[in-house]
């Protein structure tokens, strides 16, 4: 058996609560597509950012061991969603992805397997899965986690903000681009607010999946440096943690494991 850790910082444009989550530029919730970005999409990247913003952080994710893979690409493919809908698909926190298929790269390596709601109908989304498939893929939300703390570095989150907020504020006074100036006038105005009116907390929350991919898989690796042969035939098992959102980058940090067993 290979055991693939990977960790780093992913991406994800969305509308918050009370915003449906189908609303493009954030009206009422607590992020917000800015003047010159694109409409929200939802999409959870993992490489590639759209629209990134100044003082963000750098988007990537990668694995870390074994030694011999250190710094091959992990990625999300087929543009994953996080599927709540305002509690109408899933209950509050838990938020499920769909569809779900790892990726992982380096030259001409690679190795792939996506996850089934239903390995026996491939078609099937998450809107038509039943509760047991559901249940399954559903994340456990944790607050004030000290794992995030560790990864990112940020214990302080009130003294996080503020340091933002200037790095913004001066920005904003050498800014001379009108469009530019109007977004960077919204994150100071939305850091600006009291501390119990933003949400600095989401970046000690953490949300931890723990299944096992039976979908399809793809292995390529000429030179053999997986040590063995994948079996296809088994599940994957997969843990997989997400947290520690910065609510003004749209950005947060990802860290997984991956057990790969031989035939």
């Amino acid at each position: 058996m290979l055991i693939l850790s990977f960790e780093g910082w992913f991406q994800v444009r969305l509308a918050t609560d009370p915003d449906p989550s189908d609303e493009p530029r954030g009206v009422s919730g607590t992020t917000f597509a800015l003047a010159g970005e694109p409409d929200f999409d939802r999409v959870v990247r993992f490489h590639d950012p759209v629209a990134p913003r100044s003082f963000g952080q750098k988007v990537g994710v990668f694995v870390t061991e074994p030694a011999v893979l250190a710094g091959a690409k992990v990625e999300m493919l087929d543009n994953p969603i996080f599927v709540n809908h305002n509690n109408v698909v899933t209950i509050s926190e838990t938020e499920p992805m769909d569809p779900f298929h790892l990726k992982i790269s380096a030259g001409n390596f690679r190795l792939q397997r996506n996850d089934y709601w239903d390995p026996k109908n491939p078609s099937m989304t998450a809107f038509d899965a039943p509760e047991a498939a559901m249940r399954r893929r559903l994340g456990v939300l944790g607050k004030d986690s000290v794992r995030a703390a560790r990864v990112t570095g940020i214990t302080d989150y009130v003294a996080y903000r503020r340091e933002r907020l200037e790095n913004l504020r001066r920005e904003l006074e050498t800014a001379t681009d009108d469009i530019q100036k109007v977004a960077l006038g919204k994150r100071v105005r939305e850091l600006s607010k009291a501390d119990d009116q933003y949400p600095t907390e989401r970046l000690g929350y953490c949300m931890v999946y723990r299944f096992a991919l039976n979908g399809d898989v793809r292995v390529v690796d000429p030179q053999g440096l997986l040590g063995g042969e994948p079996d296809p035939t088994r599940d994957w098992p997969l843990e997989l943690w997400l947290g520690a959102y910065d609510s003004d980058t749209l950005c947060g940090y990802a860290s997984g494991v991956l057990e790969v067993p031989f035939k």
